[in-house]
């Protein structure tokens, strides 16, 4: 029934698409239906007409252009898609697929999707790294529908060597994804985006990828005024690829563009007259220059090492005291406590936190409910302190290898160095002598790999130009002692890979290096990824998102800062 359901929206998709007449330039207006009064795209890339006012809107002020749409939003977007948040995969479902296991699972298609997210989400706190001219360049470009591939080629999302094209079909739900949700217990989530208007917008948005090759991009005709955009920010497109994203992880839905922008009119032409792609290199000055830059926070006194502290809603203070074998509470008004460790009993032997015999805690994190986490290094664990001050082993403790997956106490950690823990309470770990980032799904209690395993290193992967090698999946690198983790509130994982000097990030699976890799030394301000961190081991994120990180080799904590610099006119150097 599903998969002849698909069968029949390609056919539709087809004969919509013969109305269509593409020229050298861009997509004929004459052969479609007039610009639609909302949006000003042209049918089919307006969509169905009952739903283009839940895509974006133009950019009306700067502060708009490559802004998140939010969780709330996207809620709102959801429901009037006839979408409901209780229908999409749960968290351990994720996992597994966007990490190519389960029943049928396919690490291929799993890159594929993973990357595709990377460009969804593309935003003013969520950078792609390409590699521009042997340079690590960041960049946000997604309200125009663009992006910067690995080897530093401009084009729109839709290209047709794109991750996001290709993995149109595996997404469908009468492909790859239907077929690993019937097979995994995610069957419902397959019949309500058919009950959707996913149903609907997938014709349209068929039809304008056929319409618009090889470029990928569409004019819109707004109030008389001509624009061109990139493909993935038409309402058609939009819609389809957000109502899929929501299904597999509504955070990540929230962080899609809220509105688009027009590609000027230089990048454009020269995008259609050279086949899909020009050199980002060629036309950034055309374009918003995105920086993140890193500087050392001044501080009153010289570090030495900083390392893993926490701090609750309500102003508490923890430490991993690892000299002593304890994990101390600072209160606001100064008085200190023991909360875990100080005694003679094993972790594994006592749900008294004072009774046990903690060994060299070096990770410590605190959730909403006034639960510590606790990475008990030397014992190879990762504890739970519960705010009555009862003890729990979350992982380890056991002999299976951490790749095999399963119950996290069955686990056999080795020396974890960090521990953080999401608004869900899915826990995080940095294992630091097996070189892996695992996460541990609170609903199940089967602890997953995440990255490490594989066999390339962070800085052989930073230089790759090509999508496989410089985006691909956290499992495919090794690492060298992973020691800090932190995620943020939408579920993106930083992590230190120590020993390997640099700090990276996980989005869906996918690993990048947002910092260190480079020769700068601390003090010299400039891109975070051409900075030479040493040893770093602990990252934080503050209340705006900002990125902090514990240099502890250098003896400095440094802070990654991001602008934007608005284009001046000039004329492009790229002629083709």
């Amino acid at each position: 029934m599903v998969r002849s359901l698909s069968i029949a929206l390609l056919s539709l998709s087809l004969v919509a698409v013969t109305i269509l007449s593409p020229n050298g330039s861009g997509p004929s207006a004459g052969a479609l239906s007039r610009p639609s009064d909302v949006t000003g795209f042209v049918l089919p890339f307006g969509g169905t007409l009952r739903f283009e006012y839940l895509a974006p809107t133009e950019v009306v002020d700067l502060s708009e252009r490559n802004a998140p749409i939010g969780r709330a939003r996207a809620d709102e977007i959801a429901a009037a898609m006839g979408f409901s948040a209780s229908d999409v995969m749960t968290n351990e479902q994720y996992i597994q697929f966007v990490t190519g296991r389960g029943v049928g699972g396919d690490e291929s298609l799993a890159v594929l999707l993973g990357q595709s997210v990377g460009l969804f989400i593309n935003n003013n706190g969520m950078p792609l790294y390409s590699n521009v001219n042997g340079e690590i360049v960041a960049t946000v470009l997604s309200s125009f529908g663009l992006m910067v591939d690995p080897a530093g080629m401009l084009q729109s999302l839709a290209n047709e060597s794109s991750p996001s094209k290709q993995v149109n079909i595996d997404l469908a739900p009468g492909g790859y994804m239907g077929d690993w949700c019937r097979a995994n217990g995610c069957s419902s989530t397959i019949r309500a985006l058919y009950e959707s208007a996913y149903a609907e917008e997938v014709i349209y948005g068929y039809a304008s990828q056929q319409a618009s090759e090889p470029a990928q991009l569409v004019t819109n005709e707004k109030n008389g005024v001509s624009t061109q955009i990139g493909m993935s920010m038409i309402p058609s497109i939009w819609l389809v690829n957000f109502i899929l994203l929501y299904a597999l992880n509504p955070n990540y839905a929230a962080l899609m563009p809220s509105n688009w922008a027009g590609i000027p009119s230089e990048v454009s032409a020269a995008i259609w007259a050279n086949g899909g792609q020009v050199p980002y290199a060629a036309f950034a000055s055309q374009l918003p220059k995105y920086e993140e830059n890193l500087s050392v926070i001044p501080t009153s006194t010289e570090l030495n090492r900083p390392g893993a502290t926490a701090v609750d809603s309500a102003g508490n203070v923890y430490i991993a005291d690892s000299g002593n074998n304890l994990v101390l509470k600072v209160a606001p008004n100064g008085t200190l406590s023991v909360i875990a460790g100080g005694g003679v009993t094993s972790p594994l032997s006592t749900v008294v936190a004072t009774d046990a015999q903690l060994d060299g805690p070096r990770g410590v994190a605190v959730d909403s409910a006034g639960n510590v986490y606790i990475a008990d290094s030397g014992n190879n664990l990762v504890l739970k302190v519960a705010p009555n001050g009862t003890l729990s082993v979350i992982a380890g403790g056991g002999v299976t290898s951490p790749l095999s997956s399963g119950p996290a106490t069955q686990m056999q950690l080795s020396n974890p160095g960090g521990v953080a823990v999401d608004s869900s309470g899915n826990v995080y770990i940095a294992d630091t002598g097996n070189g892996f980032i695992e996460e541990v799904d609170v609903a199940s209690g089967n602890l997953y790999v995440l990255a490490g395993g594989g066999a390339m290193t962070p800085q052989q992967s930073q230089a790759a130009t090509n999508w496989q090698d410089h985006f691909g999946l956290g499992l495919s690198i090794r690492l060298n002692a992973p020691e800090g983790i932190a995620v943020d509130s939408t579920g993106i994982i930083y992590f230190a890979a120590t020993g390997d000097n640099v700090v990276a990030r996980l989005i869906s699976g996918i690993f990048s290096v947002v910092a260190g890799g480079g020769t700068n030394p601390p003090g010299v301000r400039g891109a975070a990824t051409s900075a030479a961190l040493d040893g770093p081991g602990g990252v934080a994120i503050g209340p705006a998102g900002a990125l902090y990180i514990a240099d502890t080799g250098n003896n400095v904590v440094q802070q990654i800062g991001r602008r934007v610099i608005e284009p001046k006119p000039v004329a492009p150097a790229f002629t083709g």
